[in-house]
């Protein structure tokens, strides 16, 4: 599947200047560009005000920032592989996608980020999700299913989508935020991995709970990850670009060919939604004293039973 980043690269390629540049689009909001080295060698450029962290280090990539002499700053990524033009298509698809609501002087924190993120996924992803990552990946997608797309449309839901890029939670849809967890049927309790995951900024925070028990393969019901991957891309057929989109997030989530050998299958058994508002059970940066950077912890959610809402809220509107 062509994207856009590979039809400028194509398009760059009859051109006879070496190097050569061109901004990706005039609306993101950071200054990529996509280029051709001396060598022909595909590059994605990142321009900005903002010094850039360290960048990881890669086998088929050369990843350099470097100070220009007008004072900006720039993150440089090339490709020194060209059997690999693929995976590089899609790394620098996820990198320019995930970060159109970044705001600039972020931008090279954000992208150095996702670069490190998928080195870990290069070097820990080769055996596939483990059971509780494909269990939470698996909550996500349901939850984008069965609520964000069929109410938001598939661009906004896909691009709403922002657990896989490491955000405070997993969706960001106009007018809520929500978190989505999963647990095993017949438990009442959750882990909140994080101080961030339940601190509510700005729109409504909903937390949504999935109940999956183990199944057969052959239980109507069940469904594995790899099936409702198939099912999601299935539902948004005739979209390329929210197609490309779901792609690139998967990506980010780890999901891989190798989760397509031997999966687990699932019955979901209920979905349960919890708003949280001031009184919520939680901890967040604003209640742990100073010191404390981060913390992990299990949410009763019988206690919780007065925050409990309708699944419906998303159909009614925020």
């Amino acid at each position: 599947m062509m994207t856009q980043l590979d039809s400028l690269w194509t398009e760059l390629q009859v051109k006879p200047e070496r190097p050569i540049f061109r901004r990706i689009d005039e609306v993101h909001p950071l200054n990529f560009y996509v280029g051709l080295d001396f060598g022909d060698e595909r590059s994605l450029m990142l321009i900005s005000e903002t010094e850039p962290p360290n960048p990881p280090r890669f086998q088929a990539l050369d990843v350099v920032r470097s100070l220009r002499g007008d004072g900006k700053w720039v993150v440089a990524i090339r490709l020194k592989r060209q059997d690999l033009i693929g995976p590089f298509a899609r790394l620098c698809n996820d990198l320019t996608e995930s970060t159109r609501s970044t705001r600039p002087q972020d931008g090279p924190v954000a992208v150095i980020s996702h670069l490190a993120r998928w080195k870990r996924l290069m070097e820990l992803g080769r055996a596939g999700l483990s059971e509780s990552e494909a269990r939470g990946l698996i909550g996500e997608l349901l939850f984008l299913e069965s609520v964000a797309i069929p109410h938001f449309g598939a661009a906004t839901a896909i691009q709403g989508w922002t657990g896989p890029s490491d955000a405070a939670q997993d969706f960001r849809l106009p007018g809520v935020v929500i978190e989505v967890k999963t647990c095993e049927f017949g438990s009442n309790s959750v882990l909140i991995s994080s101080l961030d995951q339940l601190e509510k900024v700005g729109n409504r925070l909903v937390l949504v709970v999935t109940a999956l028990s183990v199944s057969a393969e052959n239980d109507r019901l069940a469904l594995s990850l790899p099936k409702l991957v198939d099912r999601i891309q299935g539902l948004i057929a005739g979209d390329t670009a929210a197609l490309e989109a779901l792609v690139s997030r998967l990506q980010a989530a780890g999901f891989t060919d190798r989760d397509r050998d031997a999966p687990s299958f699932y019955r979901p058994e209920k979905t349960m939604a919890f708003d949280v508002t001031k009184d919520f059970p939680r901890l967040t940066r604003s209640d742990v004293p100073s010191g404390v950077l981060d913390a992990k912890y299990v949410l009763d959610l019988g206690t919780c039973q007065q925050f409990q809402c309708k699944m419906s809220i998303f159909e009614d509107g925020i």
